[in-house]
């Protein structure tokens, strides 16, 4: 019996789940904490302080295929990150 692949892969995906397709493995509203510390990690990286992410929400109406808006609140302050997958995330500090 041939199986044919086109007609395999959305099954796939959805056994697989979403979040293999989303930037840092996080899916939804609300980034779990492993993807919190990813998105944190990734300010950390690129010079900014987040000593302790307390939490990551997704903005959804910024965010577009591809690009994929984030904001992160940490112990000094809450950030904007647009995730891009191969690129650096472009962070902006939003208040402290």
């Amino acid at each position: 019996m041939r199986h044919d692949l086109k007609a395999a892969v959305p099954a796939l995906v959805l056994a697989l789940g979403v979040d293999m397709w989303t930037p840092f493995g996080v899916s939804g509203a609300w980034a779990d904490e492993a993807g919190t510390n990813a998105l944190a990690a990734e300010l950390r990286a690129q010079g900014f302080s987040c000593a302790k992410a307390e939490h990551a929400v997704r903005n959804a109406k910024l965010s577009v295929p591809n690009e994929t808006v984030w904001e992160i609140t940490c112990d000094n302050g809450v950030y904007r990150m647009t995730v891009v997958p191969d690129m650096a995330a472009k962070i902006e500090r939003l208040k402290k």
